[in-house]
């Protein structure tokens, strides 16, 4: 099946009762409640609240001093975050993703946050990641967010990592009524077995294997179980895939072509001519 639903270090039975007893014994609220989740954040007790992260302007330029976690949170600041699409290449499967078009054959490793999350709590993630801490680079947040959350190592200079990877994609901005952020995206190829993850119960409560469309059917079934901010760097993820595979050019300063400010760009339009030419821009 191309979902397949794992218990990443414990028997999957006891995988709730362990997160419920985690979250019970941190004394931290249930934040999937929005009064619960406003009331923690002002008294400064969620998860990570004084944690010092990277803010920025709209142009995502730092802050000189960054701001507590809660704070950013609360006032909806910009900041930056990463986003990481890990792809789980099975050679026992055979299978081959390198097709933006075959998004059956490509797998992603799939978080549930927990539900003392101070955003989206308890909903799916397909780009696990986390919000960059003061002075820390996309790149080494990127890194130490895998490795804990999830027991992935991607450095290239430790014997504990299989054949795994990690490349930098692009930057991009997004924005709604909840969150600004700037979000750095990368993509992770993860050769190692579904029993080796180990999930960080202050922060995951399951992993699944979910076929890219898995995710475009389940999260269209069910948007609000879905980080928004996730399904749209997935967005921009497929575009950038596409990009690559016809060699589009990809040029500083342009509409949806600034790897350092990606955006979604319209959809193409074609205008024809009486004679047989015909004009593609976008």
């Amino acid at each position: 099946k191309s979902r397949t639903t794992m218990a990443a270090s414990n028997d999957r039975r006891n995988n709730d009762n362990a997160a419920n007893a985690e979250e019970t014994t941190l004394g931290f609220a249930d934040t999937t409640i929005d009064t619960e989740l406003q009331r923690a954040l002002l008294d400064g007790t969620t998860l990570n609240a004084t944690e010092n992260v990277c803010t920025v302007d709209e142009f995502n330029v730092p802050s000189p001093f960054g701001h507590a976690r809660s704070e950013m949170r609360l006032k909806a600041l910009w900041h930056r975050a990463t986003f990481i699409v890990i792809r789980h290449e099975d050679s026992d499967n055979n299978e081959d993703g390198d097709s933006p078009a075959d998004t059956s054959n490509i797998h992603l490793l799939v978080q549930r946050r927990s539900n003392i999350k101070d955003y989206c709590p308890g909903r799916l993630d397909p780009t696990p990641g986390g919000v960059v801490g003061y002075k820390e680079s996309y790149e080494l947040n990127a890194q130490r967010e895998i490795a804990e959350e999830m027991n992935i190592d991607v450095t290239t200079d430790n014997e504990n990592n299989k054949g795994n990877s990690i490349r930098h994609l692009f930057t991009f901005p997004y924005q709604d009524n909840k969150v600004k952020c700037w979000g750095g995206l990368f993509e992770v190829v993860y050769r190692g077995k579904l029993c080796d993850i180990k999930m960080q119960p202050e922060e995951v409560t399951e992993i699944l294997r979910l076929s890219l469309d898995d995710v475009r059917k389940m999260s269209e079934k069910n948007p609000h179980d879905w980080m928004p901010d996730a399904l749209h760097a997935i967005q921009l993820y497929l575009q950038y895939k596409q990009d690559v595979k016809i060699n589009r050019r990809l040029i500083k300063g342009y509409h949806g072509s600034d790897l350092t400010h990606y955006t979604l760009r319209p959809k193409p339009k074609v205008i024809f001519f009486d004679c047989d030419d015909c004009l593609y821009f976008d």
